[in-house]
């Protein structure tokens, strides 16, 4: 009997690296599927659609489905469907494929993700101003930072953030470590039939506490963004070294 009843993946630093597949992770994928074990991927990247998300891991070995992949790029697209909302976006054009048409005046939502050298001072004033005539602040995540080629680099939360301070509100968070977002994932991992997940992650903020707070398992890897120390902020169910050691955990006896 396997620890749990499924896994949920972060990409970025637990799968692949500067889109290169990490050691482990494409036998660790192909063992899964051989056992017709549930997996999904569940990530905070923002630049990204998700069919060239699904691509660019093709590109580095990793067989993954669309269908397989959550972001929450496609959280906004469902909220704004439900609330039936226009959006105002700060978001990287390659993502905006995932989302309805902008709206080209008075959004009922500013949507922020992580837009890199495209947060100028021109952008971040319209947003600001739509938020000052009311509009809603969607953050798509805010991590702090991330690590482009190596070389810590801010995210979308340092501009989330700065908004939120200008216009004197608090974000509508919906990616990781949202628990509304873990739930979504959760009902695709199993399909509604339910079961015990767990989430392997390098951040121990939004991925173990995450999970952990959401009543998943939560499994720290020492690659990616993790740094010694790590695993002791956090609260993680188990330390690998990498994710060439998952499927050994896996199948470890359940305490």
């Amino acid at each position: 009997m396997s620890r749990v009843d499924g896994i949920l993946f972060d990409i970025d630093g637990v799968l692949t690296q500067d889109g290169q597949a990490l050691p482990g992770a494409v036998q660790t994928i192909a063992a899964l599927r051989d056992r017709s074990f549930p997996f999904r991927l569940i990530t905070n990247t923002t630049r990204k659609s998700r069919r060239d998300t699904a691509r660019s891991l093709g590109l580095a070995g990793l067989a993954i489905e669309e269908s397989e992949i959550l972001t929450p790029v496609l959280a906004a697209r469902r909220l704004l469907q439900q609330r039936n909302w226009r959006g105002h976006y700060l978001v990287d054009r390659r993502a905006t494929a995932d989302l309805p048409p902008e709206a080209e005046n008075d959004p009922d939502a500013v949507l922020v993700g992580d837009l890199g050298d495209g947060f100028t001072v021109e952008r971040l004033n319209i947003a600001f101003r739509h938020l000052k005539r009311g509009a809603a602040l969607i953050a798509l995540q805010k991590n702090r930072y991330w690590l482009a080629g190596g070389v810590p680099t801010l995210d979308a939360g340092p501009f989330v953030a700065a908004l939120e301070f200008a216009a004197g509100i608090e974000a509508e968070i919906l990616g990781k470590p949202g628990d509304a977002f873990f739930r979504t994932a959760e009902q695709e991992l199993f399909e509604g039939r339910g079961g015990r997940a767990a989430l392997i992650g390098d951040r121990w903020e939004t991925d173990v506490e995450g999970a952990r707070s959401a009543g998943f398992d939560g499994i720290l890897v020492k690659t990616g963004m993790y740094e010694p120390g790590d695993e002791g902020k956090g609260r993680p169910d188990a330390v690998l070294a990498s994710i060439d050691e998952l499927l050994p955990w896996l199948d470890s006896p359940r305490p």
